[in-house]
């Protein structure tokens, strides 16, 4: 028997013993409570296992409805310098708020490095079509300007066109490495961090950023063997080393250049961002197993049961589920694996959806309050998180059907 076929049916067996305890769950909602124009938030509990549930269902469609990443703290951070760029899924949510922009929900988002200090989420992060960080081999979620959802694995793919020429764009907010020529926007911090030796080009773009669009920015002027640019609000900075110094010493004041962002697969353009690992459901059916063996990991993430974040969406893209499960509190609820993870989202409609970062990252704020009951006993700050907005006025922005079962 060939070693992917044995692969195959261990998988099989896996899914088949770890799968029992959703499909015969009994979940029960306690609460149910319009939050929002579109917006509905439910506490669930399964009471045998026992399980805890907190989620906001949000209607795509709703014309008052916006989608937002956000990094904590608003920068990337490097190994070395301050602690931080993480910050607490409810600072995130009140640092967002303002009139006509109200955050009704948050969620933690991306893994980070704990280790490292640094905050700084692991996968691909789009806020307000700004990349921030550059993707990887896991799985994330992407909106298009029109809320409709996408999971994939991306890639990036970048250039700089001016005139006749096309020249390769290494990355966004990377460190510089030999001949490369890199982007860098105010994510990155108030310069580029960059030494001496290459040439930075400082740009205005002309038009609002998205991915899988081309962006045509005004040359302000170029500096040569200079490092270390700031990056003024609002500008970014095209930033080459050795190689890459002849384009960028060519271009002078006044001159258009187009930057052309590409994540692949995907070909609509994308306004927000965030990672996750891995994806569990792909056209309706609990492809948890597979998509981790594809993703790679420790069995034990996969199979063990932990807290839990995750998004999903339905078929025609017209519903967004954000999750969170709580766990490691034996007689509130004990988290979920994986497969078990998967199995309920498809109770809830879901077609498609990607486990984000979870154990005491696992935080779902609903109205400015913590909605479930992190691990750690407090909430944790975490890299980004995903925004859930409504710019309706006041006025109609508060829905008064409220309905609570008892416990």
């Amino acid at each position: 028997m060939e070693r992917h076929q044995i692969r195959q049916i261990l998988l099989f067996l896996l899914f088949a013993c770890v799968s029992t305890a959703s499909t015969a769950a009994d979940f029960i909602t306690v609460r149910h409570e319009w939050v929002g124009p579109g917006m509905r938030y439910q506490k669930v509990v399964e009471r045998n296992i026992p399980w805890s549930i907190a989620l906001l269902e949000v209607d795509l469609t709703n014309p008052w409805l916006v989608l937002e990443s956000c990094k904590g703290q608003g920068v990337l951070t490097r190994p070395g310098e301050r602690l931080g760029s993480r910050e607490l899924t409810s600072e995130m949510s009140r640092r967002h708020q303002r009139e006509g922009h109200r955050v009704v929900a948050a969620i933690n988002a991306d893994f980070f490095n704990m280790s490292a200090g640094t905050g700084n989420p692991i996968n691909i992060q789009v806020e307000n079509g700004q990349l921030l960080s550059m993707p990887n081999q896991y799985s994330a979620i992407a909106f298009t300007p029109e809320h409709r959802p996408v999971i994939e694995r991306f890639t990036f793919q970048g250039a700089v066109l001016h005139k006749k020429s096309a020249v390769p764009l290494h990355g966004v907010n990377i460190p510089r490495a030999a001949d490369h020529l890199v982007l860098y926007n105010r994510f990155n911090g108030d310069s580029t961090r960059t030494n001496a030796w290459g040439a930075e080009a400082l740009l205005m773009p002309l038009q609002r950023w998205m991915i899988n669009d081309t962006i045509a920015c005004i040359v302000e002027d170029v500096a040569l063997n200079k490092g270390n640019r700031a990056i003024p609000e609002g500008k970014v900075i095209l930033s080459g080393h050795d190689r890459a110094i002849p384009f960028l010493a060519g271009l002078q004041g006044g001159d258009t250049v187009r930057l052309a962002l590409q994540v692949k697969p995907e070909t609509r353009p994308l306004k927000e961002a965030v990672g996750g690992f891995p994806r569990i459901l792909r056209n309706g059916r609990n492809t948890a197993l597979q998509e981790y063996a594809a993703e790679g990991g420790s069995a034990t993430f996969a199979t063990d049961r932990h807290p839990r974040t995750a998004v999903g969406f339905n078929a025609d893209s017209t519903r967004l589920f954000l999750v969170v499960v709580d766990g490691r509190q034996p007689d509130l609820s004990v988290g979920m694996n994986l497969v078990e993870l998967a199995d309920y989202m498809l109770t809830l409609g879901c077609t498609d959806a990607l486990n984000l970062d979870g154990g005491g990252s696992s935080t779902l704020v609903v109205a400015d309050e913590v909605v479930n009951s992190p691990s750690d006993g407090w909430e944790r700050a975490v890299a980004n998180a995903l925004l859930v907005i409504s710019t309706a006025a006041a006025s109609s922005d508060t829905v008064t059907v409220k309905t609570t079962l008892s416990p």
